[in-house]
């Protein structure tokens, strides 16, 4: 089992958090965000959106954070996540949709503004190789530096 995750990522967390506690140690792949790395050929054919998480598993490639998450719980039962009872399992659900719709998104702007702020200080798009920023840069702080560039 493989892990390709950054520190910094809210959603390789969530994904890290369920890992420890399913008690799984998977080889780890730190992928450095600012140099690129989840931009690389390589890593393109693991994960098409060039973000992380990305889990590999029994030869098999699993992306995004909550669909990995429930693969684990189902794949390795041993220590369940999830309630047994229905009701309460709903309100799991819900409980673990406020990360999704709210903090990743958050989180995601700052970490993403903090990581590329000398890339995109000068307001010009940087580019990875292949790649241009602009795309691994969400769309709340583009329109922002978008805004205020033309306020000059």
């Amino acid at each position: 089992m493989d892990l390709y995750h950054n520190d910094m990522s809210v959603c390789s967390q969530k994904v890290r958090l369920v890992l420890r506690e399913k008690h799984l140690a998977p080889t780890l792949h730190h992928l450095d965000l600012r140099a690129g790395d989840s931009h690389t050929l390589e890593y393109l054919k693991l994960n098409p959106k060039g973000v992380v998480p990305t889990l590999v598993d029994r030869g098999a490639q699993i992306t995004e954070s909550a669909v990995i998450c429930e693969y684990l719980d189902e794949d390795y039962p041993e220590t369940p996540l999830r309630p047994q009872d229905p009701i309460a399992r709903s309100a799991m659900r819900r409980w673990t949709m406020i990360p999704d719709n709210g903090l990743h998104h958050a989180a995601g702007t700052v970490s993403v503004a903090i990581a590329f702020r000398h890339q995109d200080s000068s307001r010009q798009i940087a580019t990875f190789p292949g790649k241009a920023l602009e795309r691994a840069v969400p769309y709340c702080h583009r329109a922002s530096a978008r805004r205020s560039s033309q306020n000059k």
